[in-house]
């Protein structure tokens, strides 16, 4: 493929855009010359992503360029939240993932953050106030992103109106929230591996699962290792949403937003050694509850899902609107389509310790795990 030649469109720019280029091969021009430059199909996709800066030209009368600043993926997940002590990491990163999708596609300017407290309630009713992880009073429960998005597929999720969250019996609702437009198409589990999650970066935030040791929450930016940390224990696993990749000294790391408020780690965000690989040797029976098995090794962060949205919405289709109980209005979000059948999703991941000897045991695991609709099975986070 050549490169296109100078296009006439370079010399019909405003003077004072002409006269800074001869001075200085560079200036700044409105957008509503850029189609002109990089004709119809180039201009789409020059505007497919957020931009934050203005258009600039670079010009040395052989090659022209045009360069802009595009909205960094923090900008697009919203700032840090804070689901304090209830189990709803899996909410919070589900939800925040429909935001950002929102905003890639230049239906929303800025980001809103949408209601976990919703999802809590509705995408397992049958769960609340079963969890024995949860606090004592409370109902919310450990579930996973996939669960999430696809009650959101069908059913939509309000934006949040209230941040503070009353989480006990007595603050439940169980009153229907009427779908909207449908504008999410389905939802996408990545192969398990991170080089496949890691070339979905450029376009989009990922979900997954982080495995959590103690020494996740050590205040300031330094590299989680998970396991191999003096004194780090094992707590659990934790949603989160992977915005990017950068390098900590020599070493490469996922930068993963988390939902414990801007006190934890480094003002809300974990940095997550790529490198660091690990097997379950073993636990005993009270671990074998909470902690997911391994056929191989794995990396620190797991079952990586995108949402895929309609590409035929828009702003126009911005959802219904309902009244919820405080009478406040909010609008409705679902995802559109019935999803593909993910029933497997990472349970093929799932195992106990040498299984050449344990294979039936193996198999009496994954049954477990597919057939038994409130467990603590592989994908619930906390």
């Amino acid at each position: 493929m050549e490169i296109l030649s100078r296009p006439d469109a370079l010399n019909q720019l405003p003077d004072v855009n002409l006269q800074q280029i001869q001075a200085e091969a560079y200036c700044e021009i409105d957008e509503q010359y850029v189609e002109s430059l990089i004709g119809k199909w180039g201009f789409t996709q020059a505007t497919s992503k957020p931009r934050k800066s203005p258009y600039y030209l670079n010009d040395d009368g052989k090659l022209a360029v045009l360069c802009w600043e595009t909205e960094e993926i923090k900008d697009i997940v919203g700032p840090v939240r804070d689901q304090k002590q209830h189990l709803l990491c899996w909410a919070y990163a589900a939800s925040d993932l429909v935001s950002a999708q929102r905003i890639l596609r230049q239906w929303e300017n800025d980001y809103y953050p949408l209601c976990p407290h919703y999802l809590c309630r509705f995408v397992h009713p049958g769960w609340l106030g079963k969890d024995e992880k949860a606090e004592p009073g409370h109902f919310c429960y450990r579930c996973s992103i996939k669960d999430a998005l696809k009650h959101i597929k069908k059913e939509g999720i309000p934006r949040e109106i209230n941040s503070v969250f009353e989480c006990s019996s007595d603050s439940r609702s169980r009153d229907p929230i009427p779908r909207g437009h449908g504008e999410v198409k389905s939802i996408r589990t990545l192969e398990d591996t991170l080089e496949a999650a890691l070339k979905e970066l450029p376009l989009q935030p990922i979900g997954a699962d982080l495995i959590v040791f103690s020494d996740l929450w050590k205040s300031g930016r330094n590299i989680y290792h998970g396991p191999k940390s003096i004194g780090s224990k094992f707590e659990g696993y934790h949603a989160v949403i992977i915005v990017g990749v950068e390098l900590i000294g020599n070493e490469v790391v996922a930068v993963c937003k988390m939902s414990n408020g801007e006190t934890a780690a480094d003002l809300g965000y974990a940095y997550v050694s790529l490198s660091l690989r690990y097997m379950i040797v073993g636990g005993n029976d009270e671990m074998k509850r909470y902690v997911r098995p391994t056929l191989q090794p794995m990396p620190l962060l797991s079952n990586f899902i995108v949402p895929e949205m309609d590409n035929m919405a828009g702003s126009s289709h911005a959802g219904s609107t309902y009244k919820n109980q405080t009478g406040m209005e909010g609008s409705t979000y679902p995802l559109s389509s019935a999803p593909k059948d993910e029933s497997s999703g990472s349970s093929a991941n799932l195992g106990v310790d040498h299984v050449e000897h344990h294979k039936d045991v193996f198999k009496q695991e994954i049954d477990r795990f597919e057939d038994d609709e409130y467990n603590t099975g592989s994908k619930k986070c906390g």
